[in-house]
Order: C-alpha cells, then structure tokens, then sequence
C-alpha cells in the first residue's frame, strides 16, 4: 500500500522531496495537483490520486508533516532530482493568493523541533 511505503520512506530518510517520492514509487506518480489549505496553494503537481489520499491521511494523522522551504532551499532541494520547483510564483504566506502560486514544502517525521505541521 503506497501510505505504508510513503511512511516508512519518510521516517527512514527524513527529509522527502515530493519529486523523490515519485521516483521511488512509480504509483505515486499521476495527473492531480496536490493543494494546501486552499486551492491556489500548490504544494506538487503530477501525483496520482492514490498519493495525493495517502498524503492526506498521514497528515491528518500526524504520522509524516509538511516542513515550508524558502523558496531558495526548495529550488536546491528540487534541482538534483527535478530539475528546480513548479513554475508558479512562490507563495510567501499561507493564505489564499488570486492565483495559483506555489508552496515550497517536503514531507519529515513528526518533530517539534524541526517541522510544523500544515
């Protein structure tokens, strides 16, 4: 089950870049958009609809969080595997923007320390 693997990638390596996980699991891979709060904060596109539900259900339950990058940390991060982040403006704060903009983020364990949760 793809939230299994999705889980245990995770808490394995920590920081996972959502370019990562499609690398990985080539079933995570499909045709949505994966939105934060709202529908104009893109956090990935090209996830299947299985992963996007997997993400979902671990964020809910606290089992993996979304950690926000700046938007240079997200660009050095995305570059070794996808070659820089979505071609969207970066999103500066959470909140509803006029039109689509990007939410830098990867998926870590569960840490008071490092994350916070979205």
């Amino acid at each position: 089950m793809l939230k299994e693997k999705i889980r245990e990638v995770v808490h394995r390596m920590d920081d996972v870049s959502f370019p990562e996980l499609v690398l990985r699991f080539p079933e995570a891979s499909g045709d949505s958009v994966f939105c934060g709060e709202n529908e104009t904060l893109i956090i990935w596109e090209g996830l299947s609809q299985e992963c996007i539900g997997a993400l979902r259900s671990l964020l809910s339950e606290g089992a993996v969080v979304l950690r926000m990058l700046s938007e240079i940390d997200a660009l050095l991060i995305h570059a070794t595997v996808h070659k820089g982040g979505l071609n969207y403006p970066v999103a500066t704060r959470n909140k509803k923007y006029a039109k689509p903009h990007w939410l830098p983020a990867i998926l870590c364990k569960p840490s008071i320390s490092r994350c916070s949760s979205h």
